[in-house]
């Protein structure tokens, strides 16, 4: 007489048909989430930089020092931007804000925190106009972001 039969459970055949498709459906997904999430990082470093433009419009204007733009703690001082950048770190970039001599100019870097080949580096001075480039530090001859080009 044959024994009772035990229905319960998965056969490995079944586990490893299911390890399979996740392993698919991960291999698709999570480089996708990877992209979306470096192109969030990225247009906070943009947006970043076109603030830290308009307080300095902001401050050029308002403070009576005609022809002066601010360091990064005086436009703190005055409430223009978020005392966060005061570290130079925020949201995945650092930022490097350099005041002309006299502070007739200014220009401002913002390199990602961590640095691969597709890594995008942004730029921007007193032109107001954000410049990038891949791999390596943007500067004033960087191709400028799609929104600036004519």
């Amino acid at each position: 007489m044959r024994g009772k039969r035990n229905d319960e459970g998965f056969s490995i055949v079944e586990l490893m048909i299911v390890v399979v498709v996740a392993s698919i459906i991960l291999s698709i997904t999570v480089p996708r989430l990877l992209q979306a999430r470096r192109s969030a990082i990225e247009a906070s470093a943009v947006q970043t930089l076109r603030n830290y433009t308009s307080a300095q419009l902001t401050y050029l204007a308002t403070t009576g020092s005609y022809g002066n733009y601010g360091t990064i703690n005086d436009l703190v001082r005055v409430g223009l931007v978020d005392a966060t950048l005061v570290g130079g770190v925020k949201s995945g970039y650092r930022y490097n804000f350099v005041l002309g001599n006299p502070p007739i100019s200014y220009t401002v870097n913002a390199d990602p925190s961590i640095v691969d080949t597709d890594s995008r580096f942004f730029f921007t001075n007193e032109t107001g106009v954000i410049r990038f480039n891949i791999g390596a530090p943007a500067d004033e001859n960087s191709q400028p972001i799609p929104e600036f080009q004519n």
